[in-house]
């Protein structure tokens, strides 16, 4: 894991990894609402769509979107905290992708860290020695 500041979206990363949550709503569409999932979702169109349809037939876990965006869950449902044996799951198996791909760069944001209601205290413990150097966690301030 790589710690770096900047901006997400013109970070230069081959895939960029949306925190998310496992609610989709009555038209079987994610709940994006807040944070990077609704900036996602006001960039990316049909995101919440598509992260819909995986959500349903995956559950809530670390999956392509498309060819550039990954869902990462942080989250079970939309309105809760963030949940921090999520956070872990998803950094596993966001790391299996990842060093099937040693040459190329994923960025996250520090998950759970905004509107998840963690600080990043608590979380960098349980997934620094997960996440390999490929991965580069985002402070997007």
């Amino acid at each position: 894991m790589k710690e770096v500041i900047g901006n997400i979206w013109t970070y230069p990363a081959d895939y960029i990894c949306i925190t998310t949550n496992g609610s989709r709503n009555q038209h079987g569409y994610a709940v994006m609402g807040r944070g990077i999932a609704l900036q996602a979702k006001q960039r990316i169109p049909d995101i919440d769509r598509k992260l819909g349809d995986l959500l349903r037939k995956y559950n809530n876990h670390v999956i392509f979107i498309d060819e550039k965006h990954i869902a990462f869950p942080v989250k079970h449902l939309w309105y809760a905290k963030a949940d921090i044996k999520l956070i872990k799951q998803s950094a596993i198996e966001l790391n299996n992708i990842a060093i099937t791909k040693q040459d190329k760069i994923f960025v996250l944001p520090k998950p759970g860290c905004g509107n998840g209601g963690l600080f990043w205290k608590d979380v960098k413990p349980v997934i620094e020695n997960i996440l390999s150097d490929n991965i580069h966690v985002i402070d997007l301030k």
